[in-house]
């Protein structure tokens, strides 16, 4: 079996995206795809906001990956995931 990484796009539980990925792509990779995919649904100004340091007053989250684990999770609503398949 060939592993793939499925990613996801949900707005609430409304699955608005859906794409395979190959499986030998590492965690970091994933994380940076979901990140992009969450920044078409940012502002300039937020995109701005969310790459300072997080200790910067302006700093906002949206980039950031929610919990730790699996399915990998960025965003809010709309919100990405990839999680490692079998095809």
């Amino acid at each position: 079996m060939v592993k793939v990484w499925r990613v996801q796009g949900f707005n609430s539980s409304e699955k608005i995206f859906e794409r395979d990925m190959p499986g030998d792509l590492s965690e970091a990779e994933i994380s940076t795809v979901l990140q992009r995919l969450v920044c078409r649904h940012l502002s300039p100004d937020e995109i701005i906001r969310a790459s300072l340091r997080k200790g910067d007053p302006d700093y906002i989250v949206h980039l950031e990956r929610m919990g730790t684990g699996r399915p990998i999770e960025f965003g809010y609503d709309p919100h990405y995931t990839a999680e490692l398949k079998e095809k």
